[in-house]
């Protein structure tokens, strides 16, 4: 009835300590060994193998702010589960996906609570 998203699912944090990620990086360094794609920094490295888990296996990515600058044009969409108060980061969040080589139109959908009320008045 429902499709399942076992193995489909790519977190991307400001840590990547979690043992998916940690196995994801080293498969990824294996597979790239002697080639000009393993830079020897495993935070660059471990970005880099994220981003190709994303685009050759899994079909949706988690991120936090800390996947600012990762190139996604593979991608045609954008969920925002939050909205920062500087609008310059929504569009950021879409720059990730809107960029050159981008074949489709990106859809962003921006999740909203209408009962939403200020900490302070």
């Amino acid at each position: 009835m429902f499709k399942s998203f076992e193995g489909k699912l790519i977190l991307f944090n400001g840590s990547n300590t979690d043992s998916q990620s940690k196995s994801i990086y080293q498969h990824w360094i294996a597979e790239n060994a002697g080639s000009d794609k393993v830079t020897g920094s495993k935070t660059v490295d471990m970005r880099a193998a994220l981003v190709d888990q994303f685009r050759n296996h899994a079909e949706i990515m988690i991120a936090t702010e800390a996947a600012e600058s990762i190139n996604l044009q593979f991608c045609s969409i954008v969920v925002n589960s939050d909205l920062p108060w500087n609008p310059q980061r929504i569009e950021q969040r879409i720059g990730r996906c809107h960029r050159y080589g981008q074949k489709h139109d990106v859809v962003v959908i921006n999740f909203l609570n209408k009962n939403w009320k200020p900490l302070y008045s």
